[in-house]
C-alpha cells in the first residue's frame, strides 16, 4: 500500500494490492509495489500535490517504503 496526497501534503487516502499467495509471489511483490507507489504519485498529482523532490511522491513517506515481506 502507498498514501496518496493532497494539494497541502496532507494524506487523503491510500492504495494498495491484495490477493492470495497462489496468484501473487514473492518475485511479484517488487513490480507490484512500483506500480502501487507509482499510482499513489499519480493520485497526489491529480490532487494538486507537487513533491519538494523529484521522483518522489510524498517526501515525508519516504521511510514507510519498506516492502514487507510474509514469513
Amino acid at each position: 500500500a502507498s498514501p496518496f496526497f493532497n494539494h497541502s501534503g496532507e494524506v487523503t487516502g491510500s492504495i494498495g494490492v491484495f490477493g492470495p499467495t497462489a496468484r501473487i509471489n514473492d518475485a511479484d511483490v517488487p513490480k507490484i509495489a512500483r506500480l502501487v507507489v507509482d499510482a499513489a504519485a499519480t493520485l497526489s498529482t491529480q490532487l494538486g500535490y507537487r513533491s519538494k523532490r523529484p521522483g518522489s511522491a510524498a517526501p515525508e513517506a519516504e521511510g514507510a517504503r519498506k516492502i514487507r515481506r510474509r514469513s
